[in-house]
């Protein structure tokens, strides 16, 4: 007895040796993903590893306190995160990198999150903004998807544009044993649980995940949604059932095909309800901001249904019931615009010039519908004119001479 109980000291103590080598993050669960984790993507038409630091968004290594004259935080869902881009070609950084070429002192932190609707953005800038003190947040808000992403929190159905890639990572690692088994094991070895924790996230490749999810999907569909299935192209598919394709763009699309044309009638009670929903959202991260002394604006996003008659074309290959005005339509901007009137929040739109370039070349991933490396580019320099006027209207940051 006094052999097993001398053998569990020894072993609680080496846990404690363990902990005092390793750099821990400053919060154990992060602001958003499991810090220090990584997760690879793969698929035909991109490739990503997306690294996340150790205060648990993706993103270089960032202090606590400024190291630049200007913070700024980007929120936002996965057209803000860059899925299917490297860090570096995400807008965010792309603007970062820009300002600073033109002399800015300015630092932009990407707290982008797949799967984000503007509530979990307002849940993410209550808990980012005290810790990080920015001087401006930007929230980035992804036109139709955003707002009938609102109306789905209601129920359970997946959006098209909800990517779950790095947000399986937080339950990935889990305890099989009992939850008292756990949380003993948890007490007495929490710094080798969290080596063993960080090592599995980085070796998880999410194509597996994703097989296993369209299987999932496939047996639970309904019969009119299986004739939908049937009815796809064969590369889509085809690509979904090897893992290579994110099922949240078919599991969305099967079930409610006409999901972006009522966003379309803006006068309707049920829209204008998501646009008050999506103002009481910014409202709330306006709140905090104000709070700690930051200033909020909203970028709207280019979605790819409403970018070109080709992406609009290419668009349907998923199922979804599309109509030709939406290239033209402006109710999906216009949306974003009233959200931000009704709460106090500056809007920057660059769709019209942003419809022009994508006429002219490729801004979206052919199926997976996210802005590709071009479309980050386009985006952050179209806005690049009219956020230099604002940082210099609201004294933020200047250039250096």
């Amino acid at each position: 007895m006094l052999f097993i109980l001398g053998t569990l000291l020894l072993t609680v103590l080496a846990d404690r040796l363990v902990g005092s080598f390793i750099e821990k993050p400053v919060e154990a669960a992060g602001l958003i993903f499991p810090p220090g984790s990584t997760l690879t993507y793969q698929t035909p038409e991109f490739s990503f590893t997306a690294h996340i630091n150790r205060l648990g968004f993706r993103d270089r290594e960032f202090t606590l306190t400024k190291e630049a004259g200007t913070r700024v935080l980007v929120i936002g869902d996965s057209f803000t995160y860059g899925w299917g881009v490297s860090a570096e070609q995400s807008w965010p950084k792309v603007l970062e990198a820009s300002l600073r070429e033109r002399g800015y002192d300015i630092e932009v932190a990407n707290l982008g999150q797949p799967g984000a609707s503007p509530v979990a953005d307002a849940q993410t800038a209550v808990r980012a903004i005290p810790l990080l003190k920015p001087d401006i947040v930007i929230v980035g808000i992804t036109q139709g998807d955003d707002l009938a992403q609102l109306k789905r929190e209601e129920g359970s159905l997946t959006s098209p544009a909800r990517t779950g890639g790095h947000e399986a990572a937080k339950s990935f690692v889990r305890d099989d044993a009992s939850p008292l088994a756990g949380a003993v094991m948890s007490r007495l070895y929490p710094n080798l649980l969290f080596l063993l924790r960080k090592r599995a996230l980085s070796r998880q490749l999410v194509n597996t995940e994703w097989k296993s999810q369209a299987e999932s999907i496939l047996q639970a569909l309904t019969t009119e949604e299986r004739t939908r299935f049937d009815r796809l192209d064969r590369e889509v598919r085809e690509r979904f059932q090897r893992g290579e394709l994110n099922p949240s763009l078919l599991q969305g699309t099967l079930k409610r095909p006409d999901y972006f044309i009522e966003m379309l009638e803006t006068s309707r009670p049920a829209v204008r309800a998501m646009i008050s929903a999506m103002s009481q959202a910014l409202m709330n991260i306006k709140e905090v901001a104000a709070g700690n002394r930051a200033e909020v604006v909203v970028v709207s996003i280019p979605y790819k249904v409403y970018a070109s008659r080709r992406d609009l074309e290419s668009s349907r290959r998923l199922g979804l019931s599309l109509v030709p005005e939406m290239v033209t339509s402006n109710a999906a901007s216009e949306a974003i615009g009233a959200a931000g009137a009704s709460s106090g929040v500056r809007v920057f739109d660059v769709t019209e010039a942003f419809r022009v370039r994508a006429d002219e070349a490729s801004m979206f991933f052919e199926l997976d519908g996210h802005l590709n490396p071009k479309g980050h580019e386009v985006f952050a320099h179209l806005l690049m004119p009219a956020l230099e006027s604002y940082l210099s209207e609201a004294g933020k940051v200047s250039p250096q001479r």
